[in-house]
């Protein structure tokens, strides 16, 4: 299975997306804000990011500079979770790197495996 790195501050989400990505056989690792997840990133080595748009001391934008996905990181899978409705934001992080969004509040745990896998395998 695949190595996922979680960027998100909320600790009841973060441990619940853990919870069932390593129920489902992935190797799991946890960053609760954009500085603690680039540090993460290089020594884990993630395959995929799930990425929280705003967080503590770096957001998903700053987060997503910082890792340079398109010319640093280009096979590594980038899904926003966010409960923003801010467009602009949304299309920014788009063009630097990330893969697509997903509104949170709509995320369940079934819909969470999908989205995993499609990003992974390229299939829906």
């Amino acid at each position: 299975m695949a190595r996922i790195l979680i960027v998100e501050d909320n600790d009841v989400l973060n441990k619940a997306y853990e919870l069932v990505l390593t129920h489902h056989g992935h190797t799991v690792a946890t960053a609760y804000d954009g500085n603690e997840g680039l540090a993460r990133a290089e020594t884990f080595d993630p395959e995929l990011i799930l990425l929280d748009m705003l967080m503590p001391n770096q957001d998903g934008v700053g987060f997503l500079k910082a890792y340079d996905a398109i010319g640093m990181h280009p096979a590594v899978k980038i899904v926003l979770l966010t409960n923003l409705s801010e467009q602009e934001a949304i299309k920014q992080a788009l063009r630097l790197g990330a893969n697509e969004y997903f509104l949170k509040a709509k995320l369940g745990p079934d819909q969470l495996v999908k989205v995993v896998n499609k990003q992974l395998t390229g299939k829906a």
